[in-house]
């Protein structure tokens, strides 16, 4: 082989190992972003509940949720979700409905809010060499809800609510189950700015006895996105929890 054939082809040999050395060294890295769904039950305290107790006439709620994590420990959530809300007279010391029933009603419902994470350990639902894979959490934030008539509730528009806003807070626990899959568990309390929701209007009081509350409970499955080629290299002696945007890193 001549010399100068001899010099191109290590030339050609040698670029083609940079692209597979450049290649190697580089694998997809998440994106701080979580997509999945919320699933479980409601139900409401207020008026017509005994001493306001708990998990009384459970009905089904679901619906999407967002994550965007600002870091391993804090995230913006929202959240949409479909469902019912029922309550039933539990008082012996509630006089009857107009029509000289028992109080009862149940309306469909939808929530939209959001709110903020905070979790108390460090995750990552990607490398869990040196990261904790679960993590209670604590959250807070703020929404509304839209109710549906009862049509077995005769009452004037004036007196039906069926818009309001609320406080929510909550607790919860989530585990890192498969790599960027992430199991949870929550329970969260809305106080809202109404004291209609049961269509009943209770004596006067302070607002966080006389006003209805609406809970949830129940399971959160959520994806990590993913978002590009970032060095692989690098992440096996300190791997990030979140992604250098836009930026290639070098070896």
């Amino acid at each position: 082989m001549e010399p100068s054939a001899r010099k191109k082809l290590l030339c050609v040999l040698a670029f083609l190992s940079s692209l597979s050395a450049g290649a190697q060294s580089f694998y997809f890295r998440p994106e701080p972003h979580d997509v999945g769904m919320f699933g479980g039950a409601a139900f409401y305290l207020g008026d017509l509940t005994d001493n306001y107790s708990l998990f009384r006439h459970l009905s089904f709620n679901a619906g999407p949720l967002y994550r965007y994590h600002f870091n391993d420990r804090y995230s913006l959530r929202g959240e949409l979700a479909f469902g019912e809300l029922r309550g039933l007279m539990m008082r012996p010391d509630m006089p009857p409905n107009n029509n000289g029933e028992q109080w009862a009603f149940s309306r469909s419902m939808i929530l939209m809010e959001i709110a903020t994470e905070i979790g108390f350990f460090p995750m990552n639902v990607t490398d869990f060499r040196k990261r904790q894979r679960w993590s209670p959490y604590l959250l807070g934030g703020v929404g509304f809800t839209g109710l549906s008539p009862d049509k077995n509730i005769f009452i004037s528009e004036e007196e039906m609510q069926t818009v309001c806003g609320y406080v929510v807070l909550g607790v919860g626990a989530k585990l890192a189950i498969f790599s960027r899959f992430t199991l949870g568990m929550e329970w969260l309390m809305r106080k809202t700015f109404s004291d209609g929701l049961d269509y009943y209007k209770g004596k006067a009081g302070s607002w966080a006895i006389n006003k209805d509350w609406i809970g949830t409970i129940g399971i959160t499955l959520t994806y990590r996105l993913d978002e590009g080629r970032a060095c692989a290299a690098y992440n096996r002696h300190e791997p990030l929890a979140y992604p250098l945007k836009g930026k290639r890193v070098e070896n």
